[in-house]
């Protein structure tokens, strides 16, 4: 018989995450994501969500980027940039922005960075990171640029063997410097 783990090597556990916020902004819960914050006020509410996905092992950062691509024929007068690449927190991103307008909005812009951490052993699970920033209305313009800086504040420390008990026996955690995917 064969026992699988989780936390362990071949599926970690998902990595320690922060984001520095303007002042007035709030955590808050939203489905699908590890970390969540927006803007309170009235109307559309900047936001930034974290999402961590568990990929393959041969999974590469471009097949996201290309679904958010694909979406945008999808929206009204949608629009995707061509994709970026920028470091945040010493890890490459590879990004693009995603526009459309919407009926009681306006113009949504979205900004989506991805980056990949590599899998701990062959075989294993990579970790999909994607950082997600969202404005809307009249502020569009002024708020992405707050939303940049809400996102490159992003540290992201990847999970190491050792951070919870293991088999009655308890080892050191450390960041790994592994990542691939830009």
């Amino acid at each position: 018989m064969t026992t699988v783990t989780y936390p362990s090597e071949r599926f970690p556990a998902l990595p320690a995450l922060s984001l520095d916020l303007p002042d007035g902004w709030e955590a808050t819960q939203a489905p699908g994501t590890v970390l969540a914050a927006r803007k309170p006020g009235p109307g559309f509410m900047t936001n930034v969500v974290v999402r961590v996905e568990h990929r393959e092992d041969d999974f590469d950062v471009s097949r996201a980027v290309a679904e958010i691509q694909g979406s945008a024929p999808g929206r009204p007068q949608g629009v995707a940039s061509p994709p970026f690449q920028g470091e945040i927190g010493g890890l490459t991103f590879v990004g693009l922005d995603l526009s459309w307008v919407d009926d009681q909005v306006g113009t949504i812009l979205q900004v989506h960075l991805f980056h990949a951490l590599e899998a701990l052993v062959p075989g294993g699970a990579v970790q999909m990171i994607q950082l997600i920033g969202s404005c809307g209305g009249p502020e569009a313009a002024t708020e992405y640029e707050v939303l940049q800086g809400v996102l490159r504040s992003a540290t992201i420390t990847p999970w190491q063997v050792g951070s919870v008990e293991q088999g009655g026996r308890v080892e050191q955690n450390g960041p790994v410097g592994t990542s691939h995917g830009a």
